[in-house]
């Protein structure tokens, strides 16, 4: 689901959530790592959908030079009871492409969490829970 929209891939989501780390070194020895890079993001194929549909998973509207692009959360939701679920935070599309000659047109979307800050704290760029 983003921004109140249910988007079916055609052949699932990939998630990456990745951790940079750099060593912090004394000596020549590493004593810890530091952390330099957070990032989630997903990349899917959306399947069959309106055009307005695909224009709101664009995020084709409402969006001027300067403006932020982070637009609310996609959540990835199994269906029955106990099935994982991952909701990643403060989602903006990256790069989308569209396909023509086929019943779906749109090809391969990528999306990242956008880090943002609430009251002087990082908000969290995703989290994993199950659905009841």
């Amino acid at each position: 689901v983003w921004n109140a929209v249910t988007y079916k891939p055609e052949d699932g989501f990939e998630i990456d959530l990745n951790l940079g780390l750099e060593p912090d070194l004394y000596q020549g020895l590493t004593l810890n790592y530091r952390i330099t890079e957070l990032e989630a993001a997903v990349r899917f194929v959306p399947g069959p959908h309106t055009e307005a549909q695909l224009a709101t998973l664009m995020g084709w509207g409402g969006k001027g030079p300067g403006d932020s692009a982070a637009n609310g959360s996609m959540v990835i939701s199994g269906s029955a009871s106990g099935k994982p679920v991952v909701t990643l935070n403060n989602m903006m599309v990256q790069s989308g492409s569209v396909r023509y000659g086929r019943a779906s047109r749109a090809g391969e979307i990528t999306m990242a969490s956008v880090r943002q800050e609430s009251a002087g704290v990082l908000t969290a760029l995703w989290a994993f829970s199950t659905v009841e």
